[in-house]
């Protein structure tokens, strides 16, 4: 993910995204913002503290490549304050790592996407997720409303 935005618009939306972000270490990930690409011209900055969420789609100047990040939102919004008055541009570098996408975003390797589990084969998709073949345990919770 690569994307340029203006630093004021960065502030603004780390302002008030980083308000609900979780500041005790309970959750390391509820430290975390997530940045992520939608459409040509806008990223969308969530975060939450699992009782309250709060999205912010901001107009960007440009997005080189589509993506997501997660970042630590007090260190971001602390960096940002320090920043002089112009555009900030975001690279999402991996070091080596294998991105991989979701469960229930893309084809499971030799299996078909999670929402076409139960079409497909009149399988549950949890269990299908249990049984992948990948060797690490998944864990799937259900909560019915």
């Amino acid at each position: 993910m690569k994307f340029t935005i203006a630093k004021a618009i960065l502030q603004r939306e780390l302002a008030f995204v980083q308000s609900v972000v979780e500041r005790r270490n309970t959750i390391p990930v509820l430290t975390n913002v997530l940045i992520e690409s939608l459409g040509a011209d806008t990223v969308r900055i969530s975060g939450t503290d699992l009782d309250v969420t709060i999205r912010c789609d901001a107009v960007v100047e440009s997005i080189a490549t589509q993506g997501a990040m997660c970042v630590q939102a007090k260190k971001l919004f602390d960096i940002a304050r320090l920043l002089p008055d112009e555009p900030v541009t975001f690279t999402l570098q991996t070091a080596g790592h294998r991105q991989r996408d979701l469960p229930g975003t893309a084809q499971l390797q030799g299996h078909a996407a999670i929402g076409e589990c139960r079409a497909a084969d009149n399988t549950d998709p949890a269990d299908h997720l249990r049984n992948h073949p990948g060797g690490r345990a998944l864990h799937v919770v259900r909560r019915q409303i």
